[in-house]
């Protein structure tokens, strides 16, 4: 969390410190790293093999997202 231009420092203290008193949501930051993990599969992927054909089967192989990233 960065802070906006024009708050002040004890504003972004406070938001920063309200931030703990909200319910904390798993589902939130396991789609974020699903993301993450497919992004960086396809970086690491595609430095392997330059073949799209091959990248793009095997990618469509993953029937569901979390296995790509595992």
């Amino acid at each position: 969390m960065k802070q906006d231009p024009n708050e002040t420092d004890a504003d972004y203290i406070t938001r920063i410190k309200s931030l703990a008193s909200l319910p904390f949501d798993k589902n939130i930051f396991k789609d974020r790293a699903q993301t993450q993990g497919n992004q960086k599969f396809m970086k690491n992927f595609k430095e392997m093999t330059r073949d799209e054909i091959i990248f793009s089967e095997i990618v469509k192989s993953f029937p569901v997202a979390e296995e790509v990233f595992l």
